[in-house]
């Protein structure tokens, strides 16, 4: 399974009663590009009554390695399209968080590598707390973080599976 990036414009009506177009991303666990546009789909209609304006603009395979999941999330149990959602709470936003690793070789030489953590946070500096309390316990290797940058991304949809596990970590960790 991998990430899919999605961008989205649907109609929505405004609190004043006018109509307004607005864009949406999401992320989505998925096998295809096809899957993850029409999860995308799936998602937007319950988001609208004007299910014909919804346009999927773009899919693009994410290099997201590792997403964090905590309490800035909403989560939907019921499962659509097989997958469950996240929403982010008011307030908060995903960030991803950029993390170098170094450790020594067998030659005694010091090698880099640089990953990127997905966080969902109330501000950069709270994601980059949360992360580093992620990494801090699990990582053997020193780790630096190196930025951090906030993302459009307003809902994330997992395979139930996925909820599963972090329903796990989320647990063992407290």
């Amino acid at each position: 399974m991998k990430y899919f990036k999605t961008a989205s414009v649907l109609t929505e009506e405004q609190p004043d009663g006018g109509l307004e177009n607005i864009k949406r991303e999401f992320l989505i666990e998925a096998i295809t590009f096809g899957d993850a546009e029409n999860s995308a789909i799936v998602f937007l209609n319950d988001m609208t009554n004007f299910k014909e304006t919804i346009c999927v603009e773009k899919v693009e395979k994410s290099k997201i390695s590792d997403l964090l999941f905590n309490d800035s999330f909403e989560v939907d149990k019921e499962v659509k399209h097989g997958l469950i959602e996240y929403s982010l709470s008011e307030g908060s936003a995903l960030y991803a968080v950029e993390v170098e690793y170094s450790e020594e070789n067998d030659k005694g030489k010091l090698k880099k590598s640089k990953d990127t953590v997905w966080c969902p946070a109330v501000s950069p500096t709270d994601a980059i707390s949360l992360v580093d309390d992620y990494l801090h316990p699990i990582e053997q290797r020193d780790y630096e973080i190196k930025g951090v940058k906030y993302s459009k991304i307003s809902h994330v949809m997992v395979l139930p599976e996925t909820y599963q596990k972090h329903v796990n970590r989320f647990d063992s960790a407290a």
